[in-house]
Parts: structure tokens; C-alpha cells; sequence
């Protein structure tokens, strides 16, 4: 048997940190588990990627939970704030 997404359950409730959901196998990612209602952090360098791979999810899944947050992993400080930021907001 192969894994396709439709079998996967539900994540209601669920939050997944994707890095570089703005394009490739990040973005597919992200678009999966938003189709199985997994809240999205969309963790990517680029600001203006991120908003309009968001746009292109959101056109194929209108209710889609997705939160874009800056995280460049090429710097620990960014992965720092990122971390931060993130504790701040979500509780897990």
C-alpha cells in the first residue's frame, strides 16, 4: 500500500513549522497537511515568496490555516527570533 495524503487522518488542532514552504517540496508540504486542516507556519526567508505560495494554497484550499514567519536558516539569530517569536505566540 502507498501513502497518498486522502488516507492520512485529520490534524485539526495540530500545528507543523514548514521551512521553506514558499517553494518545492516545502510548498507541498505545507499545501498537504493544510488539506488535512493542519494549522501551517509557513517558515521561509523570503517574505514576498511566502505571501504568494500562501495566495496559490489559499486559491486550492480557501480555509487553510497558514501563518507566514520570517526564519532564515542560514542565521542563528534569525532561528533565535524565530523561536522566540513563535514560544511567544503558540502555547506547544
Amino acid at each position: 500500500m502507498s501513502f497518498t495524503i486522502k488516507i492520512a487522518p485529520n490534524q485539526i488542532g495540530k500545528i507543523a513549522i514548514v521551512t521553506g514552504a514558499n517553494s518545492g517540496l516545502g510548498y507541498e508540504t505545507a499545501l498537504g497537511l493544510a488539506q488535512k486542516d493542519t494549522q501551517v507556519i509557513m517558515a521561509c526567508r523570503n517574505l514576498e515568496k511566502a505571501e504568494a505560495a500562501k495566495v496559490e494554497i489559499l486559491k486550492e484550499i480557501p480555509t487553510a490555516n497558514l501563518v507566514i514567519m520570517h526564519l532564515d536558516l542560514n542565521s542563528l539569530q534569525s532561528v533565535r527570533d524565530f523561536s522566540a517569536a513563535f514560544i511567544e505566540k503558540y502555547n506547544r
